[in-house]
């Protein structure tokens, strides 16, 4: 991940990648992050304070909500509930 495991706060126990829009390698409006915690997907579509998602964007994001998993769209504003949705699938309670 980047960090030698002995200088981490925490220890591990997830996998993420962030992915990187465009080229022909990437499906179009795929979210930005994908984070695997304890066998639970969360895709995260990340936006500045002025972005604004695309339609494409938004359907996936339904869709992946609508077929039992979880996608947010994230904004600076809405770091803490990114947290909370990490914290409750760490804890069991997701």
């Amino acid at each position: 991940m980047g960090t030698p495991t002995q200088a981490m706060k925490v220890k591990p126990i997830g996998y993420y990648e962030k992915r990187w829009g465009g080229g022909k390698f990437v499906k179009a409006g795929l979210p930005d992050m994908h984070i695997c915690i304890k066998g639970k997907s969360i895709e995260v579509e990340l936006k500045a304070s002025n972005g604004i998602p695309s339609d494409l964007q938004l359907r996936n994001i339904k869709q992946i909500n609508e077929s039992g998993g979880c996608a947010l769209l994230v904004y600076p504003k809405d770091f803490e509930k990114l947290q909370e949705v990490i914290e409750k699938v760490v804890t069991d309670e997701y």
